[in-house]
């Protein structure tokens, strides 16, 4: 099982009130934390890192993946696969796509297995097709991108 030392490291946990210097060891989808120096050792985990800001995964409210429809531009697996090494474990899709992400169907498609990097690839912008008309079916797409 793969471990990871982070020597060092700036711990950053809002929800605990954490900001802290501090050494990490990763291993086995657990982590543990002890003051700088005393207890993880170099050499106790694979791979070993120094200094890394270790915090709770970043969301990203305003992506443009432009996929479907504009591939030219970004695509769905190019732009999460961006995202992941910045610490971004969640993006939510601006609507700006052909066809525009409005639908139960569409959604189901950009969420698929099948496009690569998806973290959670998510639209919750209000018109169909973008005209200001007419509301989308929000509850429909909900069912479609379920929680992760």
């Amino acid at each position: 099982m793969e471990s990871l030392l982070i020597q060092r490291g700036r711990v950053i946990d809002p929800a605990s009130g954490v900001d802290a210097q501090m050494d990490v060891l990763l291993r086995g989808g657990r982590w543990w934390t002890w003051p700088r120096g005393q207890a993880a050792r170099p050499g106790e985990a694979d791979r070993e890192r120094t200094g890394a800001i270790v915090a709770p995964g970043l969301i990203d409210l305003h992506v443009h993946l432009r996929e479907p429809g504009q591939l030219h531009k970004e695509t769905i697996a190019s732009g999460t696969g961006a995202a992941a090494p910045g610490g971004f474990t969640s993006v939510c899709v601006m609507p700006n796509t052909l066809p525009v992400n409005d639908s139960a169907e569409i959604t189901r498609w950009m969420q698929a297995p099948s496009a690569a990097h998806r973290q959670c690839v998510s639209h919750r912008r209000g018109y169909r097709g973008q005209c200001g008309e007419k509301l989308t079916n929000f509850a429909a797409l909900k069912k479609a991108a379920p929680s992760r």
